[in-house]
């Protein structure tokens, strides 16, 4: 029997974002060859070995840590779309407020058409969807 202090390498695979084990061993050539030879049907990067003890429980935290590393990555990602999307929100009010201002100085109609144009009173409900729509993002 192995001792439970000496290294496993495991090949895990990245597929649908998600980290699989594919294959151990206690002999990092081995694991390293096995990937050399799985390069045809994955891409480098969806590729990766990791060193533990033996212990499946071991083995299963490291796997589970990289899947919330992708999770941690895809909410960085919606993070960051919504951060933009709030600063086009602030520039589309500093918009419409100058337009409201220069509306005072406008004839009635020129105004309208303008208002009806860029469709002020319906940028709060496309922001709600673009939001739900970051929220559904599939990364």
């Amino acid at each position: 029997m192995r001792s439970s202090s000496k290294n496993y390498y495991t090949l895990v695979v990245r597929e649908n974002d998600q980290w699989n084990v594919q294959f151990g061993d206690f002999n990092k050539e081995v694991v390293n060859d096995e990937m050399d030879a799985t390069y045809g049907e994955y891409k480098k990067k969806d590729l990766k070995v990791i060193c533990t003890a033996e212990s499946q429980e071991q083995i299963d935290t490291e796997v589970r840590n990289l899947n919330l590393a992708i999770e941690n990555d895809k909410e960085a990602y919606r993070d960051e779309l919504r951060e933009e999307l709030k600063e086009a929100r602030n520039a589309y009010s500093q918009y419409s407020s100058k337009i409201g201002k220069l509306g005072k100085k406008l004839p009635m109609n020129c105004y309208k058409a303008i208002r009806t144009h860029l469709r002020f009173d319906r940028f709060d409900q496309l922001l709600a969807e673009a939001n739900d729509g970051i929220n559904r993002l599939k990364l």
